[in-house]
C-alpha cells in the first residue's frame, strides 16, 4: 500500500491524473483488505489482550522507561494508533501527528518517523480543486471513511481499541 501511495504522489505531481485515481482506487482496496485482517483477528476472542500486551507490544508493555533530564520516565506503551500503518495514511492525507514529538522519539523508531514525515510533507489532499480533481478528492473521503469505521465499530471494539 506504501508504494501505491507513493506512485499516486508521483503521478499528481506529473499531472497524470487518470494514473493518480487508479493508484487511490487501488490504496482504497489495499486498506480494505488490510482492515479486514483487524477486524476478524486483531479481536480478543482471538488474541488475548494479555498476550498481545505482552509480546506483541514488546518493550513498551512491560513498564519500561529511561533517563529523561535527570529524572526517571516511564513509558506509557504503544496503542493500535502508534502503528505504522495508521500514522502513514494519517500522514497521505495531510493529518498533523497527534503525539507530540517527545512521545513520537519514544515509541516510533527512527526510520519510521522518517517514513510518516516524508508522506506528510507530499501529500495533495489539499491542492486538489473542485470538479478538477473530484474523482481522486473522492478517493480520498473514502480513505477517511475506512478509518472512521475501523475507529468507530463497536462490535469488533474497533481496530485501535484492542491495540490500545
Amino acid at each position: 500500500m506504501y508504494q501505491t501511495m507513493v506512485k499516486a504522489n508521483i503521478a499528481f505531481e506529473q499531472g497524470k491524473k487518470e494514473e493518480c485515481l487508479q493508484h487511490m482506487q487501488n490504496i482504497n482496496a489495499q486498506l480494505r483488505e488490510l482492515l479486514k485482517v483487524f477486524y476478524q483477528n486483531l479481536v480478543e476472542s482471538r488474541v488475548a489482550k494479555g498476550v498481545w500486551l505482552g509480546y506483541c507490544q514488546s518493550f513498551q508493555a512491560w513498564g519500561a522507561g529511561r533517563m529523561i533530564d535527570g529524572e526517571y520516565v516511564e513509558f506509557d506503551g504503544v496503542s493500535g494508533s502508534h502503528n505504522l500503518c495508521f500514522m502513514v495514511v494519517d500522514a497521505f492525507l495531510g493529518m498533523k501527528s497527534y503525539m507530540n514529538e517527545q512521545n513520537l522519539r519514544r515509541y516510533v523508531p527512527r526510520n519510521q518517523r522518517s517514513m510518516v514525515a516524508t508522506f506528510r510533507e507530499h501529500s495533495f489532499f489539499d491542492r486538489l480543486h473542485g470538479d478538477d480533481d473530484k474523482e481522486i478528492s473522492e478517493q480520498f473521503g473514502k480513505i477517511i471513511q475506512h478509518l472512521k469505521v475501523c475507529s468507530m465499530n463497536s462490535v469488533t471494539q474497533g481496530c485501535r481499541t484492542l491495540m490500545r
